[in-house]
This record gives C-alpha cells, sequence and structure tokens, in this order.
C-alpha cells in the first residue's frame, strides 16, 4: 500500500513541478534584457530540453515512483517527493504575480496533499509492516 500511495502522490505532483519549471523558466525569459537575449535563453533552454530533459524528467519521475516500492529506499523516496512537491509549491507560490484566490488554492490542494502525505510516508517508513501506526 505505501509504494501505490507514493506512486499516486507521484503522478499527482509531477505536473505540479513541470508548472513550477515553466514559471521559472517565463521568470528567466522576463529578466532577460533585449530580444536577443531572450531568444538565446528560450533556445538554451529548448536544446537542454531536446538534448536531455526528454529523457530525464520521465526517467526522474518513474525512479521516484518505483522507489517508493522498494522498503530500502522508502525514506529516501518519501523526502523527495516531499521536496518536489514543496519546492514546486513554494515557487508557484512566489512567482504567481498577485494574490492567491480561492480558485488557486483549489488548484494548489492536491500538491499540498502530496506534499502532507509524503511527509507522512517518510514517519511511517521506519516502521514495520505489521506494526500499528502510533
Amino acid at each position: 500500500m505505501h509504494g501505490a500511495l507514493h506512486a499516486i502522490a507521484t503522478a499527482v505532483a509531477l505536473p505540479y513541478a513541470l508548472l513550477a519549471a515553466c514559471f521559472a523558466m517565463v521568470g528567466e525569459l522576463a529578466r532577460a534584457r533585449g530580444l536577443w537575449a531572450v531568444v538565446d535563453a528560450l533556445f538554451a533552454h529548448a536544446a537542454w530540453f531536446v538534448g536531455w530533459g526528454i529523457y530525464l524528467i520521465p526517467l526522474a519521475a518513474l525512479s521516484l515512483a518505483a522507489a517508493g516500492f522498494c522498503s530500502r529506499l522508502r525514506r529516501v523516496a518519501a523526502l523527495s517527493l516531499a521536496l518536489v512537491s514543496g519546492s514546486s509549491l513554494l515557487t508557484i507560490v512566489l512567482l504567481h504575480a498577485g494574490p492567491l484566490e480561492s480558485g488557486h488554492l483549489l488548484f494548489l490542494f492536491p500538491c499540498v496533499a502530496v506534499l502532507l502525505g509524503s511527509i507522512w510516508l517518510f514517519h511511517r517508513a521506519d516502521q514495520p509492516a505489521g506494526a500499528p501506526a502510533a
């Protein structure tokens, strides 16, 4: 059950991580001085994505999801998922232009749930399978 919850949480957190990366990229493009700097930064990101990102992003997501099924890696996987969801949430909230309204909070609720769930999975990972939860 631990592995299935971890895999579902990873699938939920992945779009938020990609959205946070897009927010960071747009912020970098907004800080560029002049049209050529914007085009250069855009091509640099596109070259990285085509060269490495198209392979590394799915591999990292699958590795993170699969690590939840391995009993020795559960704590590390839960901590990694907490870091991914927490940093994604923080990036989206900080780089958002304007105040957060109820619709924004409703949109961010699954990422908050993944963050809290991964913290719970982190604490639960050190207990044996048959032990009652404290």
